[in-house]
């Protein structure tokens, strides 16, 4: 696959002809998904060139991690109001996120522990999954 680059970005104060980048152009598809939403192919494209059946492996792998760490940022930021205060010192910024990290940690270990705790003669809450 060979993307075309514009004037624009890293390339705005390029002179003449910009160049092709020659890469490899990986789709995949997962076979279902919750709530009979119909997949579509996702495409990813990395600068390897020829890449092996196990680079792709890796390389689509990788990218599934990436969207999991942005999607704990988003978690962190939204949900746990990790960008509500607004520290002056990188320091302070630094030691409320490992607070936020910590809190967050130690709630989802003390889950299964504080989970149903009902008297004996009152019914338990039906779990939801």
């Amino acid at each position: 696959m060979h993307p075309r680059l514009t004037h624009r970005g890293p390339w705005l104060d390029h002179d003449g002809e910009l160049p092709l980048v020659e890469g490899t152009a990986i789709r995949f598809q997962v076979e279902h998904l919750p709530g009979d939403r119909d997949p579509k192919p996702v495409w990813l494209w990395s600068s390897v060139t020829d890449a092996s059946a196990e680079l792709v492996d890796l390389l689509w792998q990788a990218f599934l991690r990436r969207f999991d760490l942005e999607h704990t940022f988003r978690l962190l930021k939204q949900t746990l109001g990790w960008t509500r205060p607004k520290p002056r010192a990188p320091e302070s910024a630094d030691r409320w996120t490992w607070l936020i990290l910590a809190i967050h940690t130690q709630l989802r270990l003390a889950r299964p522990t504080v989970e149903d705790h009902r008297r004996p003669w009152e019914k338990p809450v039906t779990k939801h999954l």
